[in-house]
Formats: C-alpha cells, sequence, structure tokens
C-alpha cells in the first residue's frame, strides 16, 4: 500500500509522516482531500489527523503529524500480553477517538493493534493510513 517516510517541513521545522503510495495505486485524490477536510473537524488526541493529500511527480501521497512511539503490536511483542488496567485505558483513549471520527463520517475500517500506536506519554492513538 506504499511506503512511510519521515519528513522535516521546511516551512515550520516540524516531523512528519508522509505516506507515498505506488504509481498504479487506484486511489481516488479528490475522495482522500474531502476525507482530510473532514479531519480539520475531528479533534481528539487518539486522533491523529491527515494535514494533505496530493500528487507529485505522478505519485500520490498523504502526510499527518509525526507520532513518536510504539506500535500497540510490537510493544505487545514485546511486553507479553498486557495488564487488564492498561489494555481498558488504551481501548477507552482509542474509543473516544474514534467516536470523534464517526461523528464527522470517518471510518477506519482496519483497526488492528500494528495501526494503534501507543506515545510516550502512554497516550494511545489511531494510525489513519488505511481509512475507508
Amino acid at each position: 500500500m506504499g511506503t512511510v517516510y519521515k519528513a522535516q517541513s521546511k516551512t515550520d521545522g516540524g516531523w512528519y509522516a508522509v505516506k507515498v503510495l505506488p504509481r498504479r495505486s487506484m486511489w481516488n485524490v479528490r475522495i482522500a482531500r474531502r476525507k482530510v477536510r473532514a479531519f480539520e473537524q475531528c479533534k481528539h488526541p487518539a486522533v491523529v489527523p491527515f494535514l494533505d493529500v496530493g500528487t507529485a511527480g505522478g505519485m500520490h501521497y498523504l502526510s499527518w503529524p509525526l507520532v513518536e512511539g510504539e506500535v500497540l503490536e510490537k510493544l505487545v511483542q514485546r511486553d507479553g500480553k498486557l495488564a487488564p488496567d492498561r489494555a481498558a485505558h488504551y481501548a477507552l483513549q482509542v474509543a473516544e477517538g474514534l467516536e470523534a471520527c464517526h461523528s464527522q463520517g470517518l471510518f477506519h475500517g482496519l483497526l488492528k493493534p500494528s495501526n494503534l500506536m501507543v506515545g510516550g506519554d502512554d497516550q494511545a492513538s489511531v494510525n489513519w493510513v488505511a481509512f475507508g
């Protein structure tokens, strides 16, 4: 589905994630732009919004603020099964973030441990690379 790069903005010096899709991608930029605009209304700590979408050099791309942390899948592989209180903590954060997005008509479509990020502040967030 593409490659994600860590990039620093020349404009504001901030760090971003940029996903570049394959050239033959059947991706609709117009639909994606509408969804990116919908993220502007979806403010929640568990939601990392897309900031930009477009085409450059014949390649489609998406960008969003970089979240430092570890995907939940790797965290569990490393540390083993989560304690019930910790699992509930992450589940509640993600559920609240998803509710905020669902109210804007945004649905993920592929929610799984590898699409959930846990930051250094113990905040779980949803990776929307595969939004549907």
